[in-house]
């Protein structure tokens, strides 16, 4: 009687076979450790990829903003340029208009 309680196992039961089966189906600590870091890896991969193009992005963004203050700069620049020197022209024909006006009352 002893022979066929020892004999009659665990694992002769389908119950606890099936069981056993499906521990070995399931995935060790390890594996979904390393599957979950491949994720994670991908998922920062992404967002750090995310961030450069961003930073990309607001670059290229101040550059150009750079460069609309430097030609806004420019133009201002060009237009005071232009006003300087009809303002100067206006003084100088001021000047000769009254110089002239002045010589024609001295000579009449």
């Amino acid at each position: 009687s002893k022979a066929k309680v020892e004999q009659f196992t665990a694992s002769d039961r389908p119950e606890v076979a099936e069981m056993q089966q499906s521990q070995a189906l399931k995935p060790s600590v390890d594996e979904v450790y390393m599957a979950a870091s491949g994720v994670l890896a991908e998922i920062l991969e992404e967002l750090y990829h995310h961030l450069e193009l961003q930073e990309l992005q607001r670059r290229d963004r101040l550059r150009a903003e750079e460069e609309a203050q430097k030609q806004n700069l420019l133009r201002t620049m060009t237009v005071c340029a232009e006003v300087e020197e009809a303002m100067d022209e206006i003084v100088r024909s001021t000047l000769r208009y009254f110089e002239e006006k002045g010589e024609g009352s001295a000579t009449s």
